[in-house]
């Protein structure tokens, strides 16, 4: 099953997807540097995490394997990506549809 989404329609849903994405992204970077010694954050970021929820705070000498680091960094740094070049898309575009397919890989 497939729809096709035009005009305004397609914009709020291409947008809104792409927030998601980019959401999705920031958020996993955000908790790895929250909980993690070794995953750099602003200073002034971390500190805003750590007096709101404590219990984020790493341990001493907690601190996330390099492979872990490199995957994880990876995926944020690609969702981030996605997701602004999708809402930038979206908003953007001149003649902009979304297409939404729905047969789940079978």
């Amino acid at each position: 099953m497939t729809r096709v989404y035009h005009g305004v329609k397609a914009r709020v849903y291409g947008a809104a997807g792409g927030l998601l994405m980019f959401g999705t992204g920031a958020g996993i970077y955000v908790f790895m540097g929250a909980t993690a010694e070794n995953v750099p954050l602003p200073a002034a970021l971390e500190g805003a995490i750590h007096d709101a929820a404590p219990s984020l705070a790493p341990a001493a000498g907690q601190r996330m394997p390099l492979f872990m680091v490199a995957v994880f960094g990876l995926v944020s740094l690609v969702l981030v990506g996605i997701g602004l070049r999708n809402t930038i898309e979206a908003l953007l575009k001149d003649d902009y549809t979304l297409k939404v397919t729905g047969d789940r890989g079978l």
